[in-house]
């Protein structure tokens, strides 16, 4: 069931108690006006329904000018919109693909200045998109749904990326297990769905959509666990691969489709249940050594956030240097008595490790490791010993 767009706008007027009555709405689509409200009779400034309907993935402008008691007319205010995916025939000829965690990507010529550019993007577990060398998603982790029964996608405008990245557009994707996949819900393996949608300046269309031309890799994040954490080995590191000019090796293989969560799930906007993004940064209040290569960082705050830990940069250098993080919400003892973090999730390792690449280069002073998402009031970093590569 389609639900019919809604208009809300404010009132400012110089003088006291006044009121609107009447209102006039118009929204064009850049070429034409597609629906005008005319002049209506009333006070109403929320949730006023469209007379029409809008044709998917398309950008649209809407005005607004409403009349006081007086019978003053305002001045006009406008703002865009763009509307998603209807159907599962507006996904066009995009396939579910994936079957493994690790990195997908393709690449495309295009045929001229492009006017607009839209991803519409689905990955199961958890995703990350990145467009002609930069990453363009915003978001931390994904839904937990039903997904049997309904999958969100998200709309990500990516025309200024594009202009930027030349004549070649390069669409990567990074896909994860996530709620999806882990072993507590387990519905099927990591997967996607994209269709990048392409509006030229001179008013033709293209579109962009996932099939078994993209290629696949196994990518440095080689297991991620909402409660087990994240292991990133840098050794699997493939510079440049989401970027035109970057080389890949042989060994880059063609994705393989994959089945749909079931016969009947429903592919909504993520626009109706907005993503997970990072809301505010914390730094730790205490610090100590806990026990030899091993040390405590207290946050003094309980939330689900991510930890950040900056190295120094001899250690960074280390080939193979295996740390470890730690995550918990309490601290068995005083920070005078070298205090271990406390596990409260005895079936949950909450831990994230880095493997340092074998071949590294000279790197900054601080290093930035990525990490996963916790409940977390207080982290342990270990300092570990070169590894092999397995």
């Amino acid at each position: 069931m389609q639900y019919p767009l809604r208009f809300s706008w404010a009132l400012e007027h110089s003088d006291r108690g006044q009121q609107q009555t009447a209102y006039q709405i118009v929204v064009s689509d850049g070429k034409s006006t597609v629906w005008d409200s005319k002049k209506t009779a009333s006070n109403v400034t929320q949730n006023v329904p469209i007379g029409t309907k809008l044709k998917s993935d398309t950008s649209y402008t809407w005005s607004v000018r409403w009349w006081d008691s007086a019978g003053t007319e305002s001045p006009e205010g406008t703002a865009k919109f763009s509307t998603g995916l209807y159907t599962t025939a507006d996904w066009k000829d995009a396939k579910w693909i994936g079957g493994a965690m690790g990195q997908y990507r393709t690449q495309h010529k295009l045929k001229g200045a492009v006017e607009r550019v839209v991803a519409y993007v689905i990955g199961l577990g958890y995703y990350k998109l990145h467009i002609s060398g930069k990453k363009v998603s915003t978001h931390e982790l994904g839904a937990f749904t039903t997904y049997t029964e309904r999958v969100y996608y998200d709309t990500h405008d990516i025309t200024d990326q594009v202009l930027l990245g030349g004549e070649t557009m390069v669409v990567g994707m990074s896909l994860g297990d996530g709620w999806y996949t882990q072993k507590t819900v387990n519905v099927g393996k990591p997967m996607l769905m994209a269709r990048v949608s392409i509006t030229y300046a001179d008013g033709t269309t293209e579109d962009l959509t996932s099939d078994t031309t993209w290629k696949y890799h196994p990518g440095p994040v080689t297991s991620v666990d909402i409660y087990n954490g994240e292991n990133y080995n840098a050794t699997m590191e493939t510079p440049g691969w989401t970027s035109a000019t970057g080389m890949l090796s042989d060994d880059w293989v063609a994705a393989k489709l994959s089945e749909p969560p079931s016969d009947h799930v429903k592919l909504t906007s993520h626009a109706i249940l907005p993503p997970i993004r990072i809301g505010e940064d914390y730094s730790p209040v205490n610090f100590w050594q806990s026990a030899p290569g091993e040390y405590v960082f207290d946050f003094g705050q309980n939330m689900a956030g991510f930890a950040t830990l900056f190295l120094p940069e001899g250690l960074d250098t280390v080939p193979n240097t295996q740390i470890a993080m730690f995550h918990a919400e309490m601290i068995h003892g005083p920070p005078e008595n070298k205090s271990k973090i406390y596990h409260h999730y005895g079936n949950a390792k909450e831990t994230n490790t880095y493997t340092r690449a074998a071949k590294a280069k000279q790197l900054p002073t601080r290093r930035c490791l990525l990490t996963q998402v916790f409940g977390t009031s207080s982290s342990q970093a270990t300092l570990g010993r070169p590894t092999s590569r397995h």
